[in-house]
């Protein structure tokens, strides 16, 4: 599998899909890895240059101790799209991955077509969202099947998918997860000063049962950032991409398909 190194780190990426048709990123959260999109990847090879990768400090990618930071994540992304010789994009984020593609998308705006924040305020945190983060638990019951990224029922309905979905993230072992406990939220924050001028076509996927980024909360986010559309799917939790797949597969097509070809 290819690598590329990137700012004292070394990025693991796939790709996969037609050379010449337009290019879709995925960008990972904290609870996944490159390995976590395999319900997209082959539902848009067929149509799309599908892109995925491991962050820094995640799965298969290293970086040296103390450079898990979020104002490489978007130079990371640069140095993979690279290596693999694209140059315009579409994003499709999940919660941690949205730091990358929103910072992405301000950096290099003629690059990107358009953008998905998946459960995520991609950075533009507002205090109702920090102070919920303070209060959020750091273990449940049920941890061999249940994760806090899932909805509240998911274990009791697909026990065997919430123990997959915990065994991938158990593969991250390295630097990120730590360095993103104990990132500075200087360091993890986006001044909102920087969406002035914004044009990239957004979307926000929210869940009904998002424990982590709760709905309402995401609702308050989006209109923070120029011309970003909300799409809300029922009964899923943070990882919406996982638990509804096809739910959230569709909700992507659509939009895709009226801004990919841009």
């Amino acid at each position: 599998m290819p690598k590329v190194k990137s700012e004292d780190a070394t990025i693991h990426y796939e790709v996969c899909g037609p050379e010449n048709a337009p290019a879709l990123v995925f960008a990972h959260g904290r609870g996944g890895n490159a390995s976590c999109w395999w319900q997209q990847v082959p539902h848009f090879a067929d149509r799309y240059r599908v892109v995925v990768f491991d962050h820094r400090g995640f799965g298969r990618s290293a970086c040296a101790p103390g450079k898990f930071l979020v104002r490489y994540f978007a130079d990371d992304l640069a140095a993979v799209l690279g290596a693999a010789g694209i140059g315009k994009v579409s994003i499709v984020c999940q919660s941690m991955g949205g730091w990358t593609g929103l910072r992405f998308a301000l950096a290099h705006p003629e690059r990107v077509r358009c953008l998905v924040l998946a459960n995520t305020p991609g950075g533009v945190m507002t205090d109702a969202l920090r102070e919920h983060a303070k209060n959020r638990p750091s273990t449940i019951e049920n941890a061999a099947f249940n994760s806090y990224a899932l909805a509240p029922d998911y274990h009791t309905r697909n026990p065997a998918m919430g123990y997959l979905y915990n065994q991938i993230g158990a593969f991250n072992t390295g630097e990120g997860p730590v360095g993103w406990s104990g990132m500075a939220k200087e360091e993890r924050d986006l001044d909102p000063a920087r969406l002035e001028g914004y044009q990239t076509p957004t979307m926000m996927i929210t869940g009904a049962q998002d424990r982590i980024f709760p709905q309402a909360m995401l609702h308050d986010v989006a209109p923070q950032i120029p011309g970003c559309e909300v799409c809300d799917l029922p009964r899923v939790g943070h990882s919406a991409y996982f638990e509804d797949a096809p739910a959230f597969n569709k909700a992507v097509d659509a939009f895709l398909s009226r801004h990919a070809g841009r």
